[in-house]
């Protein structure tokens, strides 16, 4: 099950060989795997000057960890295996996923 998330710089290149560093809200499982990513990057929006401060400070914490590399991350799903049994669960439904192309799974924002 997720546990947590935080920023990240996710850098993509594309079949031009244009090269694009983007910050990205990253899920993580219990065991600090990751989960999913979002598939655009954040925004930057707030009430007040204040709370746009704070995300700032957030996404800043993010570049200081290492960059993920779209198309290399390893996504681990042990969303699945957590979840109770069909019968047990009436009107579940579980987050949205782009499952794409093998190795590329993004929250759709």
């Amino acid at each position: 099950m997720m546990s947590h998330w935080n920023h990240r710089v996710v850098k993509e290149t594309y079949p031009s060989g244009d090269v694009e560093y983007s910050v990205r809200e990253v899920f993580y499982n219990g065991d600090g795997s990751i989960f999913a990513y979002t598939e655009s990057p954040v925004g930057i929006v707030g009430e007040s000057v204040e709370s746009l401060r704070e995300y700032c400070q957030w996404v800043l914490k993010g570049l200081d960890e290492p960059i993920l590399v779209d198309g290399e991350v390893v996504f681990v799903d042990d969303y699945a295996a957590e979840q109770p049994a069909e019968a047990d669960r009436a009107g579940f439904s579980p987050p949205e996923v782009d499952s794409g192309p093998e190795n590329s799974r993004k929250f759709r924002s």
